[in-house]
């Protein structure tokens, strides 16, 4: 059995080790949205993705052999003929098998982008991780690692938010994936602060708006994830947290770069009305006064490139959750 949880980035060991805990989402395989999903996305369903791939190790242990080479007809007579049931192979094989045919359907206005061969590129639709059953000559070729492991890198993938969708309905549900580790991600950090800094006044979801405790008469302009006053050092920091995944290529760096930049438009808005109305903080804490500063924090679950490459504006700092499990008085310097 591959033990893939050590394989994993080292950073989140030292999260966990260290008393913070942003807990995984994990997927109700019988739950009917995920069950929709599925179908949509890979034309069969989960439960019948399972049966395939416990059938295919069945064939490969009766034949006692490690890599698996059987004529193709072979394979689909035991795994899709003996329970299964034929008209699932067709779908099944256009979404989890290599095959030479694959190559007409890649280019410009096709099914599969250039990028999908990409041997750079992570999460692609036409990679041995995606499909790890290969037909060639008439023969279909798979290990048991292969076919576990294809598995394993498609569960987490669809758990993490970071599936690379072509149906509207997967789309959404990993939209809402996506949803709820934001919010498990924030929570987890007002815990672990308001357990950290018992001195300072930990408030969440903070809204700036027409009718809201913070008065923006123009537009709605989001909220404060997180606000806290500490007296001591007189200032009230605004925390904006993002759960941003961890780049593993340099396609994924450009895109968080891209993504980045567009967070922070919407906070450096946000900067600027506090520029203006900074007194409106007092509705949220009465004992602030002209003296108390105010220090806007982008922080993020991994550390990011991005510090690295521009500099922020309204003087916003770039901070990592590891680095505020270090040092949680570092928000207040």
């Amino acid at each position: 059995m591959i033990d893939f949880s050590r394989e994993q980035f080292y950073e989140q060991e030292r999260l966990i080790k260290m008393g913070i805990h942003v807990p995984d989402f994990e997927i109700d395989i019988k739950d009917k949205t995920f069950e929709r999903a599925f179908v949509a996305e890979y034309g069969i369903s989960y439960s019948d993705y399972k049966n395939i791939i416990t059938k295919s190790i069945d064939l490969v242990n009766e034949e006692n052999v490690v890599i698996a080479n059987f004529e193709l007809q072979t394979f689909i007579d035991y795994v899709f003929n003996n329970g299964i049931g034929t008209d699932k192979y067709q779908p099944f094989k256009e979404h989890f098998m290599l095959y030479g045919e694959l190559a007409q359907q890649i280019g410009r206005d096709k099914k599969f982008n250039f990028s999908d061969t990409y041997a750079t590129r992570h999460n692609r639709k036409l990679e041995l991780a995606t499909r790890p059953w290969i037909i060639y000559d008439g023969h279909v070729l798979y290990s048991y690692k292969s076919i576990y492991r294809s598995h394993i890198v498609l569960y987490e993938r669809i758990r993490n938010g970071r599936l690379s969708c072509s149906s509207k309905e997967m789309t959404t549900f990993e939209n809402k994936v996506n949803d709820k580790k934001g919010k498990a991600f924030n929570e987890a950090v007002f815990v672990f602060l308001s357990k950290e800094l018992p001195n300072s006044d930990i408030k969440k979801e903070v809204k700036i708006g027409k009718n809201e405790v913070l008065v923006n008469e123009d537009k709605n302009i989001g909220d404060f994830d997180l606000l806290l006053k500490n007296d001591e050092n007189k200032v009230i920091v605004g925390i904006e947290l993002k759960d941003f995944i961890e780049c593993r290529t340099p396609y994924e760096f450009l895109c968080a770069i891209k993504t980045y930049r567009y967070k922070l438009i919407h906070v450096y808005e946000r900067c600027e009305w506090l520029d203006k109305e900074k007194m409106q903080l007092k509705k949220i804490y009465p004992s602030m006064d002209e003296a108390y500063r105010i220090k806007m924090i982008f922080m993020t679950h991994h550390k990011s490139s991005h510090k690295y490459m521009e500099k922020m504006e309204h003087g916003v700092v770039e901070m990592s959750l590891l680095e505020i499990i270090e040092n949680p008085s570092i928000l207040f310097e």
